[in-house]
């Protein structure tokens, strides 16, 4: 499953930059009014793959054990700040009301910054991802029973009930016809 998971997310961008990239060999260069627009999901698709290939490495470097945690002290929201900032975007150009709320400036943690770098971009990516256009997106970072607590909200599909426990099954996926969608 998993093998046939990655190679249906890695042929699709693929897909999609190889026919961009014949189109724009065959004269697309001379339409003036399409080839920035070209260029631009060859961009996006490559970025795709970049994605990909990079939780890929991680995923390989987390099994072998050669994954180190850097501990350091981490001001959270900073970390948060900078993944909404990349992320935002993407909730822009489907329309969707994104942003944090309630946001703790003064919480740090003594942890590993790009592990939880990869975290944020993770949960609020895949609420962006799954948040119709015109929906929201929201984010809370705050203390709680003297834990740090982060929270993404928002009006997307949600997860089915019977799904729930299973989320966090190495490779799980709740419908892989709603996840590709």
């Amino acid at each position: 499953d998993f093998v046939a998971n990655v190679s249906h997310e890695l042929k699709t961008p693929l897909t999609a930059i190889k026919g961009y990239v014949e189109t724009l060999i065959e004269g697309g260069l001379d339409d003036r009014e399409n080839n920035l627009r070209f260029l631009r999901k060859v961009e996006t698709h490559a970025n795709r793959l970049t994605t990909l290939i990079t939780d890929l490495l991680s995923l390989s470097r987390i099994e072998s054990g050669e994954a180190v945690s850097k501990r350091e002290q981490v001001v959270v929201a900073e970390v948060l700040s900078a993944s909404l900032i990349r992320l935002a975007p993407g909730a822009e150009r489907k329309g969707i009301r994104f942003g944090g709320w309630h946001i703790d400036r003064s919480l740090q943690i003594l942890g590993d910054m790009e592990a939880l770098n990869q975290i944020f971009d993770n949960l609020i990516d895949n609420a962006i991802k799954y948040t119709e256009p015109g929906g929201r997106v929201e984010v809370s970072l705050y203390q709680k029973d003297g834990k740090v607590m982060f929270d993404v909200e928002d009006s997307g599909v949600g997860i089915p009930a019977e799904d729930i426990p299973r989320i966090f099954e190495r490779f799980y996926r709740v419908d892989k016809a709603r996840s590709r969608e």
